[in-house]
């Protein structure tokens, strides 16, 4: 989509200083939580999505758990296709006869605004590796 080397460059550098401004308040944010709550300790990459929860629930009252019903997947796989449609005149028909590796995994054909096939889409929806019993 952005066509040139010096296109993608150029994007990169516009958003890389608010970008990283940005993740480094957020870790100091979070820092700064975890010692409030006792923890004498720098803050490694595996504690930002504790904390980061522990922070949005503190801030804005909301937790994960309060807002999953209104993101159920189906709903929201229907309004990543239709953003696709609308930007990029994709089009996505549902596979039922293609095996897959876990029952949560669909697939999807892909076909172009111009109706060419343009490809299979697999979405693991699974939450694991893949079976033992994956088809071969």
């Amino acid at each position: 989509m952005a066509k040139t080397p010096a296109a993608v460059r150029g994007l990169l550098d516009r958003v890389w200083a608010p970008a990283r401004a940005r993740a480094l308040a957020d870790r100091d944010a979070l820092a700064k939580l975890a010692q409030a709550q006792g923890g004498n300790f720098e803050l490694a990459a595996w504690d930002w999505r504790y904390y980061a929860e522990k922070l949005r629930k503190l801030e804005c009252d909301v937790d994960e758990a309060s807002i999953k019903p209104y993101l159920q997947l189906d709903q929201i796989i229907a309004a990543a296709f239709y953003t696709a449609g609308e930007l990029f005149g994709l089009r996505f028909e549902r596979r039922t006869d293609v095996p897959v590796w876990h029952p949560d995994v669909q697939v999807w054909d892909v076909q172009g605004a111009d109706g060419r096939h343009r490809g299979v889409f697999f979405g693991d929806y699974s939450r694991g590796p893949p079976s033992a019993a994956a088809p071969g």
